[in-house]
């Protein structure tokens, strides 16, 4: 897919990573090291961005309870899509294809931001 990949292991390396970086593609694993609650501070992190800049970053959360491609669980869990880990060999096709439609859906709403100078 031609992509530079940063990994994060600790909820500091992927702050410190996005702090200083713009990313178009970004997979978590659920069970991603979780706060003393017991949630994936990775994905809450994503989900207090501010819109204008969540809405550039295709998000792929992935794990062994999803079904993959579930747009239901996807919008439930405030992601771009899920997918099952058992289908990671056909992790290339199904990101390949969703961030295609993210940018065709991404691209028309910019343009509107944009022509009424919100961005």
């Amino acid at each position: 897919m031609h992509y530079d990949i940063d990994v994060a292991t600790t909820i500091e390396e992927l702050i410190e990573n996005v702090k200083y970086n713009q990313y178009s593609f970004v997979v978590l694993r659920d069970t991603f090291p979780p706060n003393p609650k017991g949630e994936n501070e990775a994905l809450l992190y994503f989900l207090d961005m501010p819109p204008s800049v969540r809405r550039n970053t295709y998000l792929m959360l992935y794990g062994q309870s999803y079904t993959t491609l579930d747009s239901f669980t996807a919008f439930a869990l405030s992601v771009d899509a899920v997918i099952n880990i058992r289908d990671m060999q056909h992790f290339a096709s199904i990101a390949e294809g969703g961030i295609t439609e993210h940018d065709r859906f991404i691209k028309p709403l910019r343009d509107a931001f944009y022509r009424s100078g919100k961005l």
